[in-house]
């Protein structure tokens, strides 16, 4: 089945990492959120991943300390041409993440 795993490190300064795992083939949408539920940044948008676990690296910039979620959107390969904000039909899974500055 699909899973995101917690991030690591997990409280982070400056950089850290976002591990997920798939049973099969699909586009990957990840976003980062603050605490009101807003995108800030989508650091993967419909990027096409095979079976097995991945991992990316995320930099908060010059974001500011705080909690904030990382949400990850599973849509399936057969749907490269919509939307992937589209929530018909995905997966998807949120974490907390809490940056320190």
């Amino acid at each position: 089945s699909f899973e995101l795993f917690q991030n690591y490190p997990n409280p982070f300064t400056t950089g850290t990492s976002i591990a997920f795992s798939l049973p099969s083939g699909a586009l990957v949408r990840l976003e980062i959120h603050d605490a009101l539920g807003r995108v800030l940044e989508v650091p993967l948008e419909a990027q096409e991943y095979g079976p097995g676990r991945h991992s990316i690296r995320w930099s908060a910039g010059d974001l500011p300390s705080g909690v904030y979620e990382y949400r990850l959107v599973i849509l399936p390969m057969d749907r490269r041409i919509q939307s992937a904000s589209s929530t018909e039909n995905n997966w998807s899974r949120t974490k907390p993440a809490i940056h320190l500055r």
